[in-house]
Order: structure tokens, then C-alpha cells, then sequence
């Protein structure tokens, strides 16, 4: 069928994947709107101007809108806009004379993007190593408890009266059948 439940589940996880990065790129390009408008605000609530809280308001709103693009899984490389972004804001926070267009400005936002991107290479790297650890180590635990109950069942069980046998073959029978699972 080429239009199954598949295919629009496939669509649906597309559809909602693109949504997720435009929550990703939206949560960056709102700390630009003090550039573009004031939104009609006249009060600056104590701030030096009404650009200053209209920025430290979409601060604030940033964030929750990349939570929001995370939550609905945004493409992975949409993640990557605002490290370049904050990284951009970083370095303009450190030395304000910088334009845009300041190429320097933007190599150190490529290297903290490269940065970032090697930082969760090297994590999933190790995360995926000790996980294989781990599941090697759970799978020699399972093989040494089977190993121990089996020994005990012919070594001991099978020692005792044929009355109290079958409680503890059934019990062992159903211990070593769960280390199955």
C-alpha cells in the first residue's frame, strides 16, 4: 500500500519533526526583535532602554522555545543554530565593538559549534561504550546465577525428600527461566 498507516506515520514524525526545528531556529530569531521593533512598548521597566527589556524579555522566552523544539524532536542539526547564535552572543558580549559582519566573530561561533558537535560525538561515544559494558556484565551476571542455581538444584535440592523436591524445582525452574528475559 502506499498510502498505509506507515506512510503516515512517516509523514506525521516529518511533519512534526519540522515543527520542532522551526522552534529551534524560532527560539533564536526572537532575540533579535529588539533590533527590528519595539512592539509599541513605551515603558522600559526600569531598563536603560525599552530595547534592553524587549531583549531581555526574548531572552527569557528563548529557551523555552528550544525546550519546546527538543520536546517535539527538532532534526538534530537544527540544535546546532542556536549554539551558533549564544556563541555569537557570547563573544559580542565580550568585546561589544564587533559587528556582524565581523568575520572573526563568526569563526568562533563555527569553532564553538564544531566544539559542541565533537563534545557530543565524544559522549555518545562513551555513553555507547559503557552501555556495551554493562550489557556484557549483566549477561555474565545471568550466565554465573544460572550456573549457581543449577549446582544448587543437583548438588542439594535433589538431595531432599521428593515431598520438598518439587517446591524448589519449581521455584528453580521459574528463577532460571526469568534470567531468560
Amino acid at each position: 500500500m502506499l498510502f498505509g498507516p506507515e506512510t503516515n506515520q512517516k509523514e506525521t514524525n516529518h511533519v512534526r519533526k519540522y515543527i520542532g526545528s522551526f522552534f529551534c531556529v524560532l527560539s533564536v530569531v526572537v532575540l533579535f526583535t529588539d533590533k527590528v521593533t519595539t512592539l509599541g512598548i513605551e515603558d522600559a521597566r526600569g531598563y536603560a532602554t525599552v530595547e534592553t527589556y524587549i531583549w531581555m524579555v526574548t531572552q527569557s522566552f528563548g529557551p523555552i522555545l528550544f525546550a519546546i523544539g527538543a520536546l517535539i524532536k527538532a532534526y538534530r542539526i537544527f540544535y546546532y543554530v542556536p549554539i551558533y547564535v549564544y556563541s555569537i552572543q557570547i563573544y559580542w558580549a565580550v568585546d561589544q565593538s564587533l559587528t556582524l559582519d565581523d568575520p572573526l566573530l563568526h569563526l568562533y561561533a563555527i569553532g564553538c559549534s564544531i566544539g559542541a558537535f565533537l563534545f557530543l560525538c565524544a559522549t555518545l561515544f562513551v555513553a555507547k561504550k559503557l552501555m556495551k559494558a554493562n550489557q556484557l556484565l549483566i549477561r555474565n551476571i545471568k550466565k554465573s546465577v544460572r550456573f549457581l542455581s543449577i549446582h544448587v538444584f543437583h548438588n542439594y535440592v535433589e538431595k531432599l525428600p521428593e515431598e520438598d523436591q518439587k517446591d524448589y524445582t519449581l521455584d528453580t525452574v521459574k528463577f532460571i527461566d526469568s534470567l531468560d528475559k
